[in-house]
């Protein structure tokens, strides 16, 4: 049965997502499974005068529908799908899930999307896109309609806030309150030129007293040790947040410690909270290395289930947050789903040291 499950999840999946244009594929699991049938056979002759009330419970299926752009997702859109098929499973009841997969997060591909939706009744939507295509979503006509969960989308990300949106982004500002209760008050903050660094490294300007310096690392180079060298006074025996991606955060750190620099600690969010930073770095390259971490531990089958489908919600936040989402328009299950407060997901904070083969949380 297992097996049968996940041959056919990866069917679907490959079939929601080979289509680079804007398509809908709908998935509508029949509610006879096993379990369902030995249950129905057992309790027949005491429904005999309901099957109206049978029919009525298998034929009803919330209606979800999942909308990204695979061509900006990448392979992240192939995670969305299959974690909110293996959290569909689980559940074992008749579901309706609509993928929308756009060809870009352009105004016109939003309008385009809602529109399908629409037509096919749908109005609870999980819009797996990034931030700056969010003005381009509330931007669509008739978008107030709709009930929207944003899993990469923080409230405090975005100037215009709408009241049928919950954003399910983590709460950088939190993490990095946090992360300063381990500062000496030497704060330096290296961040690279994305749209996603900029706004991490704002954030953390914005509550940061101590911050004595900032620089920008770009996307060219590869090879820090020039700046890192030249910036040696300011960076020994400070604080350092990296607001880099994991690969930009290695080398950093990699290069950090070859330059004989010796910052008094290294503080990151969730963005570095990955097991590649186990295996990119050398222990002693992390050893004052602490990173935030918001993704709540789940139910082990569940958890089980979407790892089989080679997903990891356990240290993936797009898979952790887009599991929240479909979450919260079908059973809005506690162990699963954190606070919600004025529209925004109130993700726990978790700090955690890099050891040398895993990591440990902080008391």
């Amino acid at each position: 049965m297992k097996l049968f499950i996940n041959i056919l999840l990866l069917s679907i999946v490959f079939i929601g997502c080979s289509s680079t244009k804007s398509n809908i594929a709908q998935v509508s699991i029949s509610p006879n499974t096993v379990s369902q049938e030995k249950n129905i056979n057992q309790n027949t002759k005491q429904l005999s005068t309901s099957k109206s009330f049978i029919k009525d419970i298998f034929t009803f299926k919330k209606k979800t529908t999942l909308l990204y752009s695979s061509n900006k997702l990448g392979k992240y859109a192939i995670d969305a799908t299959n974690v909110s098929l293996a959290y569909l499973i689980t559940k074992d009841k008749p579901f309706d899930l609509e993928i929308i997969d756009m060809k870009d997060e352009s105004w016109e591909s939003f309008t385009k999307a809602l529109n399908e939706a629409k037509q096919k009744d749908s109005k609870n939507i999980v819009a797996v896109i990034t931030n700056a295509s969010y003005e381009n979503l509330i931007d669509v006509g008739g978008v107030e309609n709709f009930n929207i969960f944003l899993p990469l989308i923080n409230k405090n990300n975005v100037a215009k806030v709408s009241k049928n949106i919950i954003y399910g982004g983590v709460d950088y500002q939190k993490q990095f309150n946090a992360l300063l209760e381990y500062s000496n008050n030497k704060d330096i903050s290296l961040y690279d030129n994305s749209l996603f660094g900029k706004i991490l490294n704002n954030q953390l300007e914005e509550i940061d007293n101590s911050l004595l310096f900032t620089k920008e690392i770009d996307d060219f180079s590869g090879f820090y040790g020039e700046l890192l060298d030249k910036n040696r006074k300011k960076l020994n025996n400070s604080t350092l947040f990296l607001n880099t991606p994991i690969v930009k955060s290695s080398i950093l750190l990699s290069q950090i410690r070859a330059n004989k620099i010796t910052p008094n600690r290294v503080l990151s969010t969730q963005m570095n909270y990955t097991p590649l930073i186990l295996s990119l770095t050398q222990a002693d390259d992390r050893k004052n290395l602490i990173i935030a971490n918001s993704i709540r531990d789940i139910d082990r089958q569940l958890k089980e289930n979407i790892a089989n489908l080679g997903c990891d919600v356990v240290y993936d936040w797009l898979t952790y947050s887009t599991l929240v989402g479909v979450d919260y328009f079908y059973t809005r299950d506690n162990r699963i789903e954190p606070i919600i407060l004025d529209n925004q997901v109130q993700y726990g904070i978790e700090l955690y040291k890099a050891k040398y083969h895993s990591f440990k949380k902080l008391n």
